[in-house]
């Protein structure tokens, strides 16, 4: 290419880079407990896409997104799940989790000194129906 059309070129790509750079915001945040406690690698997940990030082990996360409505979804093993609502305009944007303890309850169960494992019973089952292959 030419000296003279690769400037102008070059600066169109650069101009444009730096237009949408400018659309972009960065959303960050920290995910702790009801006590204040750090939740370290919580899964933070753009609800309705593939994008999300892991916090880091002070419970810190950031995701670079274009402008526009998000609904951010935090999740962490033991503790409810958490939705906000954020507006990406192109600026900063803080979205800090604070997560409840998931309450649970199991069902009673017995244990028996010397009863066969329940997982046998199981696999009997899947062994009747599994399909054998053909033999000839």
């Amino acid at each position: 290419m030419n000296a003279h059309i690769l400037k102008p070129v070059s600066l169109l790509v650069v101009t444009c880079l730096s237009y949408f750079q400018l659309l972009a915001g960065k959303i960050s945040g920290k995910v702790t407990d009801e006590e204040g406690n750090i939740l370290p690698y919580a899964s933070i997940v753009i609800k309705g896409t593939d994008k999300g990030t892991t916090a880091n082990n002070e419970g810190k996360y950031f995701l670079f997104l274009e402008a526009g409505e998000y609904t951010i979804c935090c999740y962490y093993v033991g503790y409810e799940k958490q939705e906000q609502s954020v507006s990406v305009t192109g600026g900063d944007v803080f979205a800090g989790f604070r997560l409840s303890v998931r309450k649970s309850t199991m069902a009673p169960f017995i244990v028996k000194a010397g009863a066969e494992d329940p997982a046998y019973e199981i696999i009997r089952h899947a062994l009747r129906k599994r399909i054998l292959p053909e033999t000839g």
